[in-house]
């Protein structure tokens, strides 16, 4: 193959060995089959070699596809010991400490989260060897445990579990990849903490980190002092809410995480010294290497700083040698080495994002430095903007997926905040060094370090407070994406590839833009002629209630929202929020509440943040009831329209009818007080009980009263105190959709609860097993989907 080829076809192995990756995760092949597929083209593919027959390059991108799904596969397929293989069973376990624990406060208790390497389990007095890693939570009673160290206690162990709504953050994935295949969680018996000497290394640097972190403390707040340590060595452990948001808004979050952009700034103030001190090229690049490991080992060679590295590393030195096809070669045979090593990364948000803004930055940046400066732009200017341009431009599709916001004062950001930021990065790490020798000069500068994290603070809270500073981003789905990317094709290929097409194109121009214009219509056509529906969705919310409404022309509204009891979880703006914004709602017109319970409520606390709702329905339980469930602020409430409906009140949303069947003034207690929701569109319906409890039902039913419904929202998420035998007579439900978390310590659904709806004659979902549920429907027919389709 010629010279002028390699780094596309490079490109091509490293798209075919993700496809591969895809392959395997959507339809779960045997790693046997794969196997014997991969050793039949490998075998064709020696043969091709010794004829040298240029037909060897085809079946390069299939057995790259078939590396691809046999590596996927391999490491989704466990070990027989691994300590998932125990979940929903109390054992004894032990194992070594690999990461720092990590400390937080849980409703004025400390909890500690420990990250181990498991070695031995015990179980009925037999110890067994176990593998995986596990994050291990239990209450903290001052344990001084540190990486290395061998831990033992009893636990209950979990699966992680998928995430079970679109858009959402899977922990799943972002766990395994981690290496981590269970949850442990320990109870009042405490732990065991044993001395160890593994690790000896990642001890060390655990060891500087905490003498960075106290030397901070002890010259400045604690908020700033866990600031300027998450911006050195990454983490949110302590960071004040507000300054992460203004970050998030301002498009400049990834600095306070060990990110490329740490390592290329590292890089950058390391060449410059040593242009000022004229040092040799090959030793400036050896110090360079050497100086991004041992940064690298203090941020505890964890996973995103090792690719933070590697990604920093390339910006830089592409940037340095200033020859494009060799950075864009050097970052595919990384990316490829990386899915190889681990498939679970093209799945990862931090791995997308390294790889699409490195790859941003080496080929996009150069080209839009050039145009800007064409324009008599300055070159400092030209080139700040060009960066965050460039890095941005390819990640607008994950940036959509997962944030739904484009910011666009991240450009002043860039300008004058992460400057500032480099600049506190730098001072902090020689602080640190000089209070290792002099500790009062080290808390000197430490103490400067504080006083210009203030400027940082006040300049990104203006900049987030700016008039159109964000943008919100529809998600655009795989077809949408596929076009977007392959609009940079033109530019991200070798000047000969690109030449090589014109050539073969030329010809077909007018055609193929007849083809495109033919194309779009038709997509066009079927876009606005295909029949208008409401959706009912229910969110897989955990151990809560929470149904999304979409009407036919885009109006949305909710009936429950979720929460958990001890506020710890923002179900609100970390599940409800992202759910909405997947399916493009920036606003609500009503959120109907049943009762305050958090499990019903508390989520509305978190999406009156982030989402306008024009009024908030509840039950009559008094203000002070939902404001305690929701923990939001005395400004909220005064901004937030509240109201408490009648029984027989009906509103009315762009033809979906919302009727209140029921709606009590008093009664013996809490789950008494739900109200009764049925929502209409057309002939499909939807009833939503809450928590309502039998007797309540019961005396609707026995009162004949109009409450029958296509779909039923099961009651106290299919306990045993609700659904009876008449109340579900008289619903007559086709579905029946129970809300509830996997493996709940309730016991919920109870098998009687099932029972009854399946001699009721309705088709249950639940979403522990089938995550978000979804219905649509036109008014008369309605078809049903499932988030996990392979329960």
């Amino acid at each position: 193959m010629e010279e002028k080829y390699r780094g596309t076809f490079l490109a091509v192995i490293l798209f075919s060995c993700a496809l591969g990756i895809v392959f395997a995760h959507n339809l779960h092949i045997s790693i046997l089959t794969l196997t014997a597929i991969f050793a039949v083209f490998f075998i064709a593919a020696i043969i091709l070699f010794y004829k040298k027959s240029p037909r060897i390059y085809p079946l390069f991108l299939i057995i790259f596809f078939l590396i691809g799904a046999i590596r996927f596969t391999d490491i989704m397929t466990l070990s027989q010991n691994d300590i998932s293989r125990f979940a929903g069973e109390e054992i004894h376990i032990i194992g070594t400490i690999t990461e720092e624990p990590r400390i937080t406060e849980k409703n004025e208790n400390l909890r500690a989260r420990y990250t181990l390497e498991i070695k031995e389990i015990e179980q009925f007095n037999e110890r067994k060897k176990a593998v995986g890693k596990v994050y291990f939570y239990a209450p903290y009673k001052g344990e001084n445990a540190k990486i290395g160290d061998t831990l033992e206690a009893f636990a209950n162990i979990k699966k992680v579990r998928p995430a079970g709504n679109p858009g959402a953050y899977d922990r799943f994935t972002h766990f395994l990849s981690e290496g981590i295949t269970a949850e442990a969680f320990g109870g009042k018996s405490g732990v065991k903490i044993i001395e160890g000497d593994e690790y000896p290394v990642l001890r060390k640097a655990a060891e500087i980190r905490l003498h960075y972190k106290e030397a901070m403390e002890k010259v400045m707040p604690k908020e700033d002092a866990a600031a300027i340590f998450a911006m050195l060595f990454g983490g949110y452990s302590g960071l004040k809410e507000e300054l992460v948001e203004a970050f998030t808004v301002t498009g400049i979050v990834h600095i306070l995480s060990v990110s490329g952009s740490h390592i290329s700034m590292l890089a950058v103030v390391i060449a410059y010294l040593g242009k000022i001190f004229r040092l040799p090229k090959i030793f400036l690049t050896l110090l360079i290497i050497i100086i991004i490991s041992f940064y690298t080992m203090l941020a505890g060679f964890v996973p995103p700083a090792l690719r933070a590295a590697v990604m920093g590393s390339l910006a830089f030195f592409g940037a340095a040698i200033e020859r494009d096809a060799d950075a864009k070669r050097a970052l595919t045979l990384v990316a490829l080495a990386f899915l190889l090593y681990n498939p679970l990364l093209l799945l990862h948000i931090s791995f997308e994002l390294s790889f699409l803004a490195t790859a941003g930055l080496i080929c996009l940046t150069p080209k839009l430095t050039k145009i800007f400066t064409s324009y008599r732009v300055p070159y400092a200017l030209s080139a700040s903007f060009a960066l965050t341009i460039g890095a941005t431009l390819l990640t607008i599709p994950i940036v959509a997926y997962y944030f739904h916001r484009l910011s666009i004062s991240s450009l002043l950001a860039n300008l004058l905040v992460v400057p500032i930021v480099e600049f506190i990065i730098v001072i902090g790490l020689f602080a640190g060094i000089v209070a290792f020798i002099l500790p009062f000069f080290g808390g000197v500068i430490f103490l400067f370090d504080s006083l210009i994290l203030g400027i940082v603070y006040e300049l990104t809270r203006l900049l987030a407070k700016m008039p159109y500073g964000s943008i919100y981003l529809p998600t655009m789905g795989v077809f949408l994406s596929a076009v977007y990317y392959l609009l940079f094709i033109p530019i991200l290929l070798e000047e000969s590839i690109r030449e090589k097409l014109r050539n073969i194109l030329e010809p077909y121009k007018k055609s193929f833009g007849l083809f495109c214009i033919i194309f779009a219509l038709i997509g066009l056509t079927l876009i606005f002629t295909r029949p208008k529906e409401a959706m009912f969705a229910f969110i897989d919310v955990g151990q809560g209630d929470a149904m999304v409404v979409k009407t036919p022309n885009g109006k949305a509204f909710m009936l429950d929202t979720g929460g958990v009891r001890d506020g710890a979880f923002d179900v609100g703006a970390k599940v409800d929020v992202p759910f909405l914004l997947y399916h493009d709602i920036t606003e609500l017109n009503y959120i109907f509440l049943t009762h305050a319970h958090e499990d019903h409520a508390a989520g509305a606390g978190g999406i009156l943040k982030h989402i306008p709702v024009k009024a908030v329905i509840t039950a009559n339980e008094g203000i002070d009831a939902y404001q305690k469930s929701m923990k939001v602020s005395q400004n909220v409430m005064e901004k937030t329209t509240f109201s408490v409906p009648n029984k027989g009140d009906v509103f009315t949303i762009d033809g979906v009818k919302v009727e209140v069947l029921y709606a009590p003034k008093t009664a013996a207690g809490e789950n008494e007080m739900s109200n009764l929701y049925r929502v209409s569109y057309g002939a499909a319906s939807v009833l939503v009980t809450g928590d309502m409890v039998k007797d309540d039902e019961e005396k609707l039913a026995a009162n004949g009263e109009d409450i029958h419904a296509t779909i039923l929202k099961v009651g106290h998420h299919g306990s045993k105190t609700s659904s009876s035998v008449e109340f579900l007579k008289s619903v007559s439900p086709k579905f029946a959709v129970i809300s509830v978390g996997a493996d709940n310590s309730f016991g919920h659904p109870h098998s009687d609860t099932l029972k009854n709806l399946t001699e009721n004659g309705a088709k249950i979902f639940r979403t522990d097993r089938d995550g978000a549920i979804y219905f649509y429907t036109d008014g008369e027919k309605i078809r049903t989907e499932k988030y996990f389709k392979n329960p």
